[in-house]
């Protein structure tokens, strides 16, 4: 309940004051905090907690249902496997571990699904009003206006700026003006989790998912403003080779899934965020037709589900019968390997791998 802990103790204290305390326990926008006003205002700790549980098991029940449908598109699916996704979406590591902190990231991810599948639809102003909804609390999901407008979805697009727009004015008449100032300058300050950077390389047990982490190996004396734009640059590359073809389903589900890995690697979130991207990657592991880009994922995503950080897996290797040499002599190894990139960030690369290999055969010599 950490993270649930965390909006807790924010909504108490802007009930008592009237000042939304932005730090590094609540980093969303002012309009954000009307929905846990309105919730604890209501109903006790452990109520509001069992609301948002609720909420997370339908979000992975609104993921299971745009995947399954959107995989019908191409093929039939038997009882068998519609029931597979739905037990991923909702018991696999990501969803879990985010319903027990009490987060809101799993809620997000199935707002952009939803997104997606109208998107797919044609129904443009759905779509952007959905990817809209997911940005105004956390922001980072705002990188989706770049598959909006790649698309010349020009409709979706306006319709998200729109959005945005209404809920930041929104925010502004509910909160003020100085608590809208003041998450300002909050984010202008480099409050959210920029702190891992500041003497460079962050720890190995630093719970981080980001391209900035293997980064401060290479330039540990780079700010992290820089960590970023190199970052941004990286991803860049790999947007440009996936868009270049979005003419079919498996081609906008590939884009749309590096998409979604460059909004939560560019910054440095925590190691829940992949849950963003159990959709499109549930879809493209019955849509893929290349066994080697079909390898590439599969591997990426159980690699992605290492979580734990060296510490966390000493205390899991020690219950093992395993001598005490050969015990100090894996977790040198491990430590070294995941103080340079997370299991989390090792697995989206693996994607982001698949992903390129993908595109780069669909423009091969062999292409159809």
């Amino acid at each position: 309940m950490g993270d649930f802990s965390n909006y807790y103790d924010s909504t108490t204290v802007f009930l008592q004051t009237g000042q939304i305390p932005f730090s590094i326990k609540w980093t969303y926008t002012p309009i954000t905090m009307a929905v846990f006003a309105i919730l604890f205002s209501a109903v006790d700790f452990t109520t509001g907690f069992t609301i948002l549980l609720i909420c997370n098991l339908f979000s992975g029940m609104t993921v299971a249902y745009f995947s399954i449908n959107i995989i019908k598109r191409k093929m039939e699916l038997d009882i068998f496997d519609q029931a597979l996704i739905l037990l991923f979406a909702i018991f696999s590591i990501y969803p879990i571990v985010n319903m027990a902190l009490g987060q809101v990231n799993y809620i997000l991810a199935a707002v952009i699904t939803a997104g997606y599948f109208a998107y797919e639809r044609d129904e443009d102003i759905k779509a952007g009003v959905y990817f809209a909804l997911a940005a105004l609390p956390k922001l980072f999901p705002g990188l989706l206006g770049v598959y909006l407008i790649r698309n010349r979805s020009f409709k979706a697009a306006i319709a998200a700026i729109w959005t945005g727009v209404i809920g930041i004015i929104i925010g502004a008449l509910l909160f003020g003006m100085s608590n809208t100032r003041s998450y300002i300058e909050f984010l202008l300050s480099g409050g959210i989790k920029t702190g891992f950077f500041n003497n460079g390389p962050p720890s190995a047990d630093a719970h981080i998912v980001t391209l900035s982490r293997p980064l401060s190996h290479i330039f540990p004396d780079a700010s992290h403003l820089q960590y970023t734009v190199l970052s941004v640059l990286l991803m860049s590359v790999v947007l440009y080779v996936c868009y270049r073809d979005m003419s079919t389903l498996v081609d906008r589900l590939v884009a749309f899934t590096v998409t979604l890995i460059a909004m939560i690697i560019i910054i440095p979130p925590n190691m829940v965020y992949p849950v963003f991207v159990l959709f499109p990657i549930i879809p493209l592991l019955y849509l893929l037709d290349d066994p080697e880009v079909l390898g590439i994922y599969t591997t990426g995503i159980l690699v992605m589900n290492i979580i734990f950080v060296p510490t966390e897996l000493k205390d899991i290797v020690a219950m093992l019968p395993v001598q005490m040499g050969v015990l100090d002599w894996t977790m040198a190894i491990v430590t070294q390997v995941l103080s340079v990139a997370s299991g989390p960030l090792i697995g989206l690369l693996m994607i982001i791998a698949g992903s390129l290999l993908q595109s780069l055969k669909r423009d091969g010599p062999d292409a159809v």
